[in-house]
């Protein structure tokens, strides 16, 4: 299944982030999005074996920073469920 939801709790609340993996050359990285009054979207690529937010976490609230480790947890999650 390429994409999937999960329910995380952030230091501002429960949010829903949208997960849709995606495939590139150089792998497969996964789109997310999640909505607070504002809509966000990021890209989660693997490095040795951790998913991580990639390259816009200067445009991104902390509160979705903060997230980065339970996010990863959900990919792992989805990915073992196969």
């Amino acid at each position: 299944m390429p994409h999937f939801t999960k329910r995380v709790i952030t230091t501002i609340g429960l949010r829903t982030f949208y997960f849709n993996r995606i495939y590139t050359v150089n792998g497969a990285k996964y789109h997310v999005s999640v909505q607070d009054g504002a809509s966000y979207y990021f890209m989660m690529i693997e490095r040795n074996g951790n998913w991580l937010i990639d390259g816009t976490k200067e445009r991104l609230p902390y509160w979705v920073m903060e997230a980065e480790k339970e996010l990863e947890n959900a990919i792992h999650e989805h990915l073992e469920k196969g």
